[in-house]
């Protein structure tokens, strides 16, 4: 009996460690994850301000346009307003962070932050813009949830977090610039943004921006992807900030 005691012991021992191993690893998994939403959050709120206080700063009625090759610079030569005049084009690309005074923004995969704004909101070649038509006729983006239900209010812009990219390997960059893709950004754009299914069977692909685009809001349940928008609401108050600063009428 006595021999048998040390080896009752050391079994339970052994036991009780791979237990409190398993649980150190589950919530070692677990502060990963909490941490890394974190860094996805911030990041998008930090860029999401930026774009605002530019509204802000810059006035005119307009959000920069995405950047393109990955150094950083609204490419406003490569956001134009062509095209149906009642439909002036939505741009997909990089978030312009450069142009916004920031770092280049990353996620918790270390993937730089990605960046849509309306045709009716954005900067062109020309400087011109768009965002002083009315309500009815400057169309945004509509945000919808998995079960397909979309918000009372359009947005102007959708800041992104992409995570993961959807191939294991994604194609190496063409340029040395801190967030330089295989190539054009709206070109690369299908590899990082995943279309996500509703519940009624209908796809979103935000990678195919179209007259009236859709952003599914909850992309985090089914995919690493998160997001950031500006409300209509929250791009007007920012406006009538920089005309109050400026005496603008």
């Amino acid at each position: 009996m006595v021999g048998i005691l040390p080896l009752i012991m050391v079994t339970l021992l052994t036991a009780m460690t791979a237990q409190l191993s398993t649980m150190l690893a589950r919530q070692s998994l677990v502060m990963g994850g909490v941490n890394g939403a974190r860094q996805d959050l911030d990041a998008l709120a930090q860029a999401k301000q930026a774009l605002l206080d530019f509204v802000i700063a810059q006035g005119g009625g307009h959000l920069p346009c995405p950047n393109q090759n990955g150094d950083g610079l609204a490419a406003n030569s490569d956001c134009p307003k062509e095209g149906n005049p009642q439909s002036p084009p939505s741009m997909l690309g990089l978030l312009p962070w450069s142009s916004l005074g920031l770092p280049p923004l990353r996620d918790r995969q270390g993937q730089c932050l990605w960046y849509a704004v309306s045709g009716w909101h954005k900067s062109t070649a020309s400087g011109a813009s768009h965002a002083d038509l009315t309500e009815a006729s400057a169309a945004g983006f509509s945000v919808v949830s998995l079960a397909g239900q979309s918000r009372a209010e359009q947005v102007v812009a959708v800041i992104m977090a992409p995570a993961s990219p959807l191939t294991p390997q994604a194609p190496h960059a063409v340029s040395d610039a801190p967030c330089a893709l295989p190539e054009r950004a709206a070109s690369s754009a299908s590899v990082y943004l995943p279309p996500v299914t509703l519940a009624n069977g209908e796809q979103v692909n935000v990678a195919q921006l179209s007259t009236t685009p859709r952003f599914e809001q909850t992309f985090a349940q089914a995919t690493d992807l998160r997001m950031a928008w500006i409300t209509r609401t929250e791009f007007n108050q920012a406006l009538a900030h920089h005309r109050r600063w400026s005496g603008t009428p």
